[in-house]
């Protein structure tokens, strides 16, 4: 007669799952859906949110999760009296649960001094270090010409943010082969 030797792990499980009972299916429920809303004051929706960054306040007091987005306006109602669209620079927004969040305002009123009049700031990221809060942002275009990298600071997540009023990466052109941004071109097959 063979001896099987039984390693006390797998004794171990064993006997925890026969004390356990039979299994069941978890019942699970949605609490979100997405895309998820970014509810603003007077009810509306913000639609658009390319880019999202993400932090959690380190801020005694504040326990809110605060959400930043490339430049763009909120919806297809979003015009100003002229009939343009808002172009909202760096839409925040915050939430205490990541599902419910709130418009906060935007990072920026009117585009740096150094950001050409209509270039966009994408792309943000957001850090807390040594007590502040730093935003940078891509600039898709500057006085100077080419893209760049933005910073920005603020004792809060929610701001106001003070731009450093130079980029913190210089401006740099396209790589070679590839058009400016708004240059047309075509592509033959």
């Amino acid at each position: 007669m063979k001896k099987r030797a039984v390693l006390p792990g797998a004794a171990a499980m064993l006997g925890l799952m026969v004390g356990c009972g039979p299994l069941s299916t978890p019942t699970v429920t949605a609490t979100y859906t997405n895309p998820l809303r970014i509810v603003k004051t007077d009810g509306s929706t913000v639609q658009s949110c390319a880019d999202p960054a993400i932090i959690h306040s380190a801020t005694a007091g504040d326990t809110d999760w605060y959400l930043y987005c490339t430049s763009d306006p909120h919806n297809a109602a979003d015009k100003n009296t002229a009939g343009d669209l808002n172009i909202h620079l760096i839409t925040t927004a915050k939430s205490s649960d990541l599902v419910n969040w709130t418009y906060v305002g935007d990072a920026f009123a009117q585009r740096p001094a150094w950001v050409k009049s209509d270039a966009g700031l994408w792309a943000p990221d957001v850090v807390y270090r040594n007590g502040k809060y730093y935003l940078y942002y891509t600039a898709s275009d500057t006085n100077a010409g080419g893209s760049a990298i933005g910073v920005a600071t603020s004792s809060t997540p929610g701001g106001p943010w003070t731009d450093s009023g130079t980029p913190v990466v210089e401006p740099q052109s396209p790589p070679e082969g590839v058009p400016p941004i708004g240059a047309g071109y075509s592509i033959r097959m």
